[in-house]
């Protein structure tokens, strides 16, 4: 994604001058770029949270059981 937005960063900015949908283009994607970074985040410490807990980890039959 980050170089799509460096083309298009960079083909903005070497516009003279850059027109108000090009800027507009440029503001809504890194909107929406913010938005699914913010949901990825969400979800790597979700999973982090369920992986530093052991009973979780029980609950989702994840980690070995010992039959004994």
């Amino acid at each position: 994604m980050l170089p799509l937005l460096d083309v298009l960063i960079h083909d903005t900015l070497s516009a003279n001058p850059p027109t108000r949908m090009m800027l507009r283009r440029t503001l809504a994607f890194k909107q929406n770029l913010a938005k699914f970074e913010n949901k990825v985040y969400t979800i790597r410490d979700a999973v982090r949270n369920i992986l530093a807990n052991d009973q979780d980890m029980a609950d989702l039959y994840l980690s070995n059981t010992n039959e004994g």
